[in-house]
């Protein structure tokens, strides 16, 4: 049962993790497209974020 117990919260870190990971970057891109369809340059900024 202890296993058991202690496998499942390590599954749950694990989907909190992946979960604010995918949430962060999605909040990221729509961050990164309001402020390229703002500037009206999406591609060079596209081009900027992906050379970093």
């Amino acid at each position: 049962m202890e296993q058991l117990k202690e496998f499942s919260l390590v599954e749950m870190a694990i989907c909190t993790a992946c979960g604010t990971a995918i949430g962060l970057s999605a909040v990221m891109m729509l961050f990164f497209v309001a402020i390229s369809l703002f500037s009206g340059t999406t591609v060079s900024a596209i081009e900027t974020f992906m050379l970093g």
